[in-house]
């Protein structure tokens, strides 16, 4: 959520504008008259020049956007956005506790500006592709007249770049900077599967919320990886569906980026890397100059001394200013921050051997030389084992773990505390195989899990374990909650379609049970109750269609409401009758003999029957009697003379022309009620007759 502070043109105070997350043009396109703030954003041929000068609708707190969302304070501004929280009314009537939504606002001398309208829109386009618990979520884009806006979920906390600030000069902490990368790293390869680069990563596009979870944000200016027009022309009346806007933060931006030139994961990765150098030391690794400056210059970013060597090397490759040497991937240049070197556990083993021998020795002085010199012997052959497994640990870790079982406990025990980190990395990475974005775009968490269980097998109250665990049922939660949160979405617009893209009710619902198999997905109050008024619908009006979709969609996700069981009985009762009204139809052209399913009729044609009988009883002259009655032997003539219902259909109706001459006679209309009374007569006198061919 953007919680980011007023930018500020002066350019004395840029380093304290570095939050910012406005397309403030002004500021970053007329290099004539001032210099370009190297920490905002720059939208190629967005200039103030083209903004138009209509005035445009203005918001205030305690307005009803859209009749749902009711402004309650301002969170945020800057020079393209105003940011508000507000109460999603229809949330609240479904009993939500926690009702909120922030509404980022298009300011008013953007709004009825073509290029600020598109960023806004392909923001919300490209981030509502990304349903992943590191990246904001986008519920809703609206165009509403000069009003644009877009409504996205409620965080609370604040921007990395805020955090940053408050770290100088040491930076944070290794633990912490590594914990908010493996999130971004996360978002960031998730999004690069999807085909999508950020094209803008800077501190201030980071939010971190209370509960240190990171969200990233400001999709307004992303890019697909694969290109083949100018990454940063606007074009104004372009026929394609989606304007080619781009942009880029001059700080954070590769060479390739600046010099106009195609680019892919690895420019993402430059600015992942002058994130994270940033959070180690609280300093942009190029003095904030960007990558073409600091090319020219031969800049070299200064080594961190909280980092190994290895680990340096990793962050320095990332932070490569060309291209071709840069790191390839997000999550390589992850695993070469948090790669550790092999402990020397052969020391630490054979001290612990050492220890145990000198204790012995000392309580075993009245023992023999024989005895002592038998047990050196043993502790000899024990340290030789010992060595073996960890020379085994550096390369067969499951092996060596097999093999530590055989040992006795306590030397077991000691075993696992020498190897304690080296057995958490072993699982660590076994399970981070598999929160990597799998075919279906999502992390394995059933299987992430698994292999923590094993692990907790050999690292008993394992602080960094449970923690790891914790992170990755928080991740599974939030998708869970995200995807769940889009499921019923579209099951409260009742879009009920399969899609081959996926982005379905099934799809999802399935997905759910897959990234959670023992999660039931939680169905909305809204999302039932109009489904069940939808089949009842439908009932009414013996819609076949629409009950043959109500039981499939049924089936598939409300087979455990009792209530939709039951109306699915009247439903299969009503499409069976349905089905041996037109099977007996079909025979009826080959064998006129086929026999008449009256049970079926009853059920198929009652509501028909029944509409025609109230329709009758409505009837207030003769004029509307007669229409009813085309409609009645319209009915009538289509079915046997024998049946019931369409006897008492004919009965009804000239029981109502007899009492509709019995009116006009009362009323000294007598040529009426003469002609009332002939047809009364004359549907009777048609229903006897045939029920005398009948016989």
């Amino acid at each position: 959520m953007e919680h980011s502070p007023e930018d500020n043109k002066n350019k004395q105070n840029q380093e304290d504008t570095k939050a910012s997350k406005s397309l403030d043009t002004e500021d970053s396109h007329d290099v004539g008259s001032q210099a370009i703030d190297n920490d905002k954003t720059i939208v190629q041929d967005f200039s103030a020049t083209n903004k138009s000068k209509a005035t445009t609708e203005q918001v205030k707190l305690g307005d009803l956007l859209s009749e749902r969302y009711r402004l309650i304070e301002l969170i945020g501004t800057g020079g393209m956005s105003h940011v508000y929280k507000a109460i999603d009314s229809f949330a609240e009537k479904a009993g939500d506790t926690e009702p909120y939504v922030a509404v980022k606002i298009l300011t008013s001398e953007f709004a009825s500006h073509p290029d600020a309208v598109t960023i806004m829109q392909r923001e919300a386009k490209k981030t509502r592709l990304l349903a992943h618990p590191n990246i904001v979520q986008i519920h809703d884009f609206v165009l509403e007249g000069r009003l644009c806006y877009i409504v996205m979920e409620y965080l609370q906390g604040e921007t990395l770049d805020q955090i940053i600030k408050r770290s100088k000069p040491n930076g944070l902490p290794k633990n912490g900077v590594l914990n908010i990368l493996k999130q971004m790293t996360s978002a960031l390869e998730f999004a690069h599967q999807q085909g999508i680069l950020h094209s803008d990563l800077k501190p201030s596009n980071i939010f971190i919320t209370q509960q240190q979870r990171v969200k990233i944000f400001d999709f307004g200016v992303s890019r697909g990886l694969k290109q083949t027009v100018d990454e940063y022309a606007v074009q104004l009346h372009s026929d394609q569906p989606e304007y080619d806007v781009g942009g880029y933060t001059p700080a954070y931006a590769s060479l390739n980026m600046l010099n106009q030139q195609p680019h892919d994961v690895k420019d993402d990765i430059y600015g992942l890397a002058c994130i994270t150098y940033e959070m180690f030391s609280s300093k942009h690794p190029y003095a904030r100059k960007p990558a073409n400056k600091a090319f020219a210059e031969k800049l070299k970013p200064q080594k961190i001394q909280k980092l190994s060597f290895i680990n340096w090397k990793g962050l320095e490759k990332g932070l490569q200013l060309e291209h071709g040497q840069r790191t390839e991937s997000v999550s390589q240049l992850q695993q070469d921050l948090t790669r550790n070197i092999l402990k020397p556990l052969a020391i630490a083993a054979s001290a612990l051997v050492a220890s145990a021998l000198a204790i012995n020795v000392w309580l075993s002085s009245n023992q023999t030389i024989n005895q002592a010199q038998s047990e050196l012997s043993l502790y000899q052959q024990q340290e030789a084992q010992y060595q073996q497994l960890l020379s085994l640990a550096q390369n067969d870790m499951s092996a060596s773990l097999e093999q530590l079982q055989e040992l006795p406990d306590v030397y077991r025990t000691s075993m696992l505390n020498l190897l304690n980190d080296d057995i958490y990395q072993h699982f660590y990475q076994g399970s981070e195989q598999f929160l990597k974005p799998t075919d279906s775009g999502y992390a394995d968490y059933p299987k992430a899990l698994a292999v923590i269980a094993q692990a907790e097998r050999y690292l008993t109250d394992s602080h960094k374990l449970n923690s790891f665990k914790q992170q990755i049922l928080d991740s599974q939660q939030q998708l869970v909650s995200t995807l769940e949160q889009k499921f019923n979405q579209l099951l409260e617009q009742q879009d009920y379609t399969k899609r081959e893209s996926g982005d379905d009710v099934y799809s999802l619902q399935q997905t759910l049970l897959t990234i959670a198999p023992e999660h039931t997905p939680k169905i909305s109050v809204q999302a039932k109750e109009l489904f069940l008024t939808g089949i009842q619908q439908a009932l009414a009006e013996h819609d076949i269609a629409g009950l043959n979709r109500y039981q499939k969609v049924g089936d598939a996700i409300f087979a455990a409401n009792k209530d939709y069981q039951s109306l699915k009985k009247q439903s299969e009762t009503f499409l069976l009758a349905a089905k041996q009204i037109d099977d007996y139809q079909k025979q009826l052209t080959d064998n006129p003999d086929t026999p008449f399913p009256n049970k079926a009729a009853s059920v198929f044609y009652q509501k028909l029957i029944t509409d025609l009988k109230t329709k009758i009883n409505a009837a207030s002259n003769t004029r509307e009697l007669e229409q009813v009655d085309e409609e009645v032997f319209a009915l009538v003539s289509t079915l046997p003379s024998n049946f019931r219902l369409s006897i008492d259909l004919q009965n009804d109706l000239a029981n109502a022309y007899l009492k509709r001459a019995d009116e006009l006679n009362a009323s000294r209309s007598y040529r009426a009620a003469a002609k009332a009374l002939s047809r009364g007569r004359e549907i009777l006198n048609k229903m006897n007759q045939g029920n005398a061919e009948q016989s």
